[in-house]
């Protein structure tokens, strides 16, 4: 997962979203996981944010649900 900035479309703000790239067949895609929100609004806590994501990477963060825990939430929309 890493972070990427997006311009609005006006180019006055920049926004920041969380992606993953995964592989589907022979091909490497890239799918949004979250929008985050305004890069300055963001830019106090983006070191603290960058080392959550490194160390979820790393898979050093205790008490982070995995990709199979079933304490995830669930997909937006999902109706139980």
């Amino acid at each position: 997962m890493f972070l990427r900035s997006v311009k609005s479309r006006n180019g006055q703000q920049e926004y920041l979203r969380l992606v993953e790239s995964f592989r589907e067949g022979d091909k490497v895609k890239q799918r949004i996981v979250a929008h985050l929100g305004r890069k300055d609004l963001l830019a106090p806590h983006l070191d603290a944010l960058i080392r959550l994501l490194a160390e979820r990477r790393r898979g050093t963060r205790a008490g982070w649900p995995s990709r199979t825990s079933p304490l995830r939430a669930p997909p937006h929309g999902a109706r139980f």
